[in-house]
């Protein structure tokens, strides 16, 4: 009986959700294109760490991608467009 608790009890532990596992921000295409976006991104679309689809950011008034640092990764395409005043892609 006690080998039947145990192995449900590691059984519920493999099952339950883990810190490690990506959190999918809003599945689709995510458009980001002022700087406010960029800034509110995780509040609209999260709390996340992984893009589903695509991310499109441009915008002319676009500086600071460091809204976006969370993310572990994007399974579709990530494009920049526009941001000329954008200074470092380091945050990423």
């Amino acid at each position: 009986m006690s080998r039947t608790i145990l192995f449900l009890f590691l059984l519920a532990l493999l099952q339950a959700p883990s810190g490690l596992q990506a959190q999918i921000c809003t599945p689709g295409l995510i458009n980001l294109s002022s700087q406010a976006e960029v800034d509110a991104f995780q509040e609209v679309h999260g709390p996340c760490d992984q893009v589903s689809f695509e991310l499109n950011v441009g915008g002319i008034d676009i500086t600071d991608l460091q809204p976006l640092s969370p993310l572990a990764g994007v399974d579709g395409f990530f494009t920049i467009i526009g941001a000329h005043d954008l200074a470092s892609l380091q945050c990423l």
